[in-house]
C-alpha cells in the first residue's frame, strides 16, 4: 500500500475557510518521521510562499514548541505533522499526547494529517483515512495466505477524504474555549489536592461542576468579545 498525505488539499480547504490567512505554521519535531513529514509539507506548500509566510517549528523542546504556540501573530493557522520525540529527547505518542497539547497550546486553528488527529481542538482537514486503510492491508493479507503471490498484487494507494469538527463554528474560538475548558478542569484538580482526603471526592465533584456551568453561561460571549478585538478574521 502506498501511503500519501495531503497537506496542499488541507491548505486550500484551510484558505477558504479562514480567507484571511496570511501565515502558516508547520509543527513537527525532531526524527526521521518528522523530518520526512517536513519534507513532504514544503514540497507541497512551495508554490504557495509568494501569498503566505511559512514559519517551521522543528528541532524545539516540547515547553519551548508549546510557549511559541501560545503567542502566533493574527491570521494564523497551524499545519500538524507529527511530535513523537522533541529537542530534550522527551518521548510521545503522537495522536494522544503531541495532538491535545499543541491543540489547546495553539493561539490558531489546527489542521492535522490523518483521521486520528481530529481530536482535542484541532479543525481536521484532508485526511489520510487509517481505518480503511487497515481494512485494505487486511484483504491483502488474507489473499497472500489464500496463496496469491505478492507481486502479482497491484500497489493501491490510502484512501483519503475530508472531514471536520462539526461543532466548530468558528474554528479560533472553539480551540480557546475547549482551552479554557481543560484550564478549569485542571485549576480544580490542582485545588481538590489540598483538601483532606475525608472529603476531597465530593468537593472535586461539585467545583468541578460549578466551573463548567460557568462556561456553560459566560464562555461564548467572553471568548466572542475577546477574539473580536485580538483578530480581525
Amino acid at each position: 500500500m502506498w501511503g500519501r498525505l495531503h497537506p496542499e488539499e488541507t491548505l486550500i480547504a484551510a484558505l477558504h475557510m479562514l480567507p484571511g490567512t496570511k501565515h502558516v505554521v508547520v509543527v513537527g519535531c525532531v526524527g526521521k518521521l518528522e523530518e520526512r513529514f517536513e519534507t513532504i509539507a514544503k514540497e507541497a506548500f512551495h508554490n504557495y510562499g509568494v501569498k503566505l509566510e511559512f514559519t517551521y517549528f522543528a528541532n524545539l523542546t516540547m515547553s519551548d514548541l508549546l510557549e511559541r504556540l501560545k503567542h502566533l501573530p493574527s491570521h494564523t493557522i497551524v499545519y500538524y505533522t507529527a511530535i513523537t520525540q522533541d529537542a530534550a529527547g522527551a518521548r510521545f505518542i503522537d495522536t494522544a499526547q503531541s495532538v491535545p497539547l499543541v491543540a489547546w497550546a495553539a493561539l490558531a486553528p489546527a489542521f492535522v494529517m490523518d483521521d486520528l488527529d481530529l481530536r482535542g481542538a484541532t479543525v481536521g482537514g484532508d485526511l489520510v483515512n487509517w481505518a480503511d486503510d487497515g481494512r485494505v492491508a487486511a484483504e491483502m493479507a488474507a489473499r497472500v495466505l489464500n496463496g496469491e503471490e505478492p507481486e502479482n498484487m497491484l500497489i493501491v494507494t490510502s484512501n483519503h477524504n475530508y472531514a471536520f469538527d462539526q461543532d466548530v463554528g468558528t474554528p479560533i474560538r472553539t480551540a480557546r474555549r475547549q482551552n479554557q475548558r481543560y484550564r478549569v478542569r485542571r485549576m480544580c484538580d490542582i485545588a481538590c489536592q489540598k483538601i483532606p482526603s475525608s472529603w476531597a471526592a465530593a468537593s472535586r465533584n461539585r467545583r468541578c461542576r460549578d466551573a463548567r456551568n460557568w462556561l456553560g453561561t459566560r464562555s461564548k460571549e467572553c471568548w466572542i468579545h475577546k477574539w473580536s478585538r485580538r483578530n480581525r478574521w
